[in-house]
């Protein structure tokens, strides 16, 4: 196929896109860049993407993702609250995880697959890109693992490497705004009709439409089916690439009939717009029910939680995490150390991170603590109770369940711990603070000032004067003056007050009579 438009260069293999425009903005002018395969020259809606990020370089780039902390000298100083204000930064430390290259990878493919499936057809002086029902079977993805293995953060970040909204101005190809991928989270004991729902929801987030229409308009269906027919609609109206279900095991699996998901399926073959699957094992085996010609329907399974099993690379993952103190010096990562975290964590990343943040709080408040298989141990069950034989069996959705429990209820302790210690700063600041001898000071001038002022203008209330006075009293060009001073200028701020409402008072009287005046001539007339 011959091109109509004109290539730009990508600048050191980068993206053709300027990465920090990525960043808050949703749609962007299309820029196309040729495809290294020949069949693919000239589908503006494929050389409109980005290639996806694949040597180590550029992943570790993408997906590592460090923090800054405060100077160690500083740290030693540090009130506490402040300490584990820093160490709760730690939630935001990623890694460069063993699925990232496969996972850039499926998802170019599954664009690709999506886009090489379909064209252009001209309704009227619209366009739609329609799926060619004759092609292949359109091929997405799925990534699953573990809850906390890091799936929902890596696809946030892969997804960073896209602009969602394309758009093709009709200068040298036809006038299309591209979607190129949509994310719908689904939400805790939620239908699949509550999800068809949401796919509206997401077409509006990302065509920054506030008023819901996408939203009402799919809602507004019957039944399953005309809620699949209108998302058809817009699937070829926007030509939608993706359609990304991430934490597929909160759907509520009881009320939902296979037929759904079937009828999901059945839009993903007619449109070819490709679904990917974001959740654990067992709700992905409960979703597309495994049955070879389901599991062939929507692609290559990629394993999120396949690195926990990997020794050697949890033992990095530890050497990493470890680099990050709030004690006097850093813990040496004994091979004791490097053991008892895997019994305690299993190698799943989140997990292994809330472990680490309660050992440092531990630290911080113990700094003589040897740092050992038992300590380690104690810590685990202080924080996080019974998480540990939950740990047995993994594959077991009623232990994975409450597994997560536990670790929700031991990340919110934190955050409990965390409101505590910054009101105990802000009391003991406070006290500090009112202790002081030039507070006690100014407070009794204040009470002073209050107090002489109140005889002397009987006119203004106690509040009105205390006001005035903590005006004064706040002006720097004040920060000198005497009692006699202070009291001449507050009674001089206090019947400005007075005049300015007097004047207020008469203004506001006159125009009520003028007002009257003309009522009475108007009845007159």
């Amino acid at each position: 196929m011959q091109s109509t438009y004109e290539y730009v260069e990508r600048q050191n293999g980068s993206s053709q896109y300027d990465e920090s425009s990525l960043i808050g903005y949703n749609m962007h002018a299309a820029r196309y860049v040729k495809s290294s395969l020949p069949f693919d020259n000239g589908n503006p809606f494929i050389e409109a993407l980005p290639r996806p990020r694949m040597d180590m370089t550029e992943i570790s780039a993408a997906y590592q993702r460090n923090i800054s902390l405060s100077s160690i000298e500083k740290r030693k100083e540090m009130p506490f609250y402040y300490k584990l204000a820093e160490i709760n930064l730690l939630r935001q430390v990623r890694f460069p995880l063993t699925f990232h290259r496969e996972l850039e990878e499926q998802m170019y493919l599954a664009l690709l697959n999506s886009y090489r499936n379909r064209h252009i057809r001209f309704v009227g002086d619209d366009s739609i890109l329609e799926g060619n029902e004759g092609a292949g079977t359109n091929a997405g993805f799925s990534l699953l693992g573990y809850s906390g293995c890091g799936k929902s953060s890596s696809l946030e970040i892969l997804l960073s490497n896209y602009p969602q909204v394309i758009v093709h101005d009709g200068n040298t190809t036809a006038k299309f705004t591209q979607i190129v991928y949509l994310v719908v989270s689904c939400l805790a004991n939620s239908s699949f009709r509550a999800m068809y729902d949401s796919i509206g929801t997401a077409i509006d987030k990302a065509l920054g439409i506030s008023n819901n229409l996408y939203r009402k308009y799919i809602s507004s269906g019957r039944n399953l089916g005309e809620k699949s027919d209108r998302i058809r609609e817009l699937v070829e109206k926007f030509g939608i690439g993706c359609i990304i279900f991430d934490e597929i095991q909160l759907i509520d699996f009881a009320s939902t009939k296979e037929n759904s998901f079937e009828s999901l399926l059945t839009l993903a073959n007619k449109t070819k717009v490709a679904i990917v699957a974001v959740g654990t094992e067992d709700a992905y085996d409960k979703m597309f029910n495994t049955k070879l010609r389901t599991g062939r329907r929507l692609g290559p399974t990629i394993s999120g939680h396949a690195y926990c099993e990997n020794r050697e690379y949890v033992n990095y993952l530890l050497s990493q995490l470890f680099k990050y103190y709030w004690t006097d010096k850093p813990i040496t990562l004994t091979q004791e150390i490097q053991d008892t975290f895997y019994e305690v964590s299993r190698g799943i990343v989140d997990q292994i991170i809330g472990i680490y943040i309660f050992l440092q709080v531990e630290l911080i408040k113990d700094n003589t603590i040897k740092v050992n298989s038992a300590f380690i141990n104690r810590v685990v069950n202080k924080y996080y109770p019974g998480l540990q034989k939950l740990l047995e069996d993994l594959q077991n959705p009623l232990d994975e369940a409450e597994r997560i429990r536990i670790l929700r209820e031991g990340n919110n302790r934190f955050e409990d711990m965390l409101s505590s210690e910054k009101q105990k700063m802000n009391a003991s600041e406070i006290i500090k603070y009112m202790e002081d001898s030039e507070t006690k000071k100014k407070n009794e001038l204040r009470d002073e000032l209050v107090s002489e002022i109140s005889d002397y203008m009987d006119e203004f209330n106690v509040e009105s004067i205390l006001n005035a006075v903590n005006a004064e009293l706040n002006l720097k060009c004040n920060a000198e003056a005497g009692k006699s001073e202070l009291r001449k200028k507050i009674i001089q701020r206090l019947k400005k007050i007075s005049d300015t409402k007097s004047n207020n008072q008469k203004k506001e009287k006159k125009e009520k009579g003028s007002l009257l005046i003309n009522m009475k001539k108007d009845v007159l007339s």
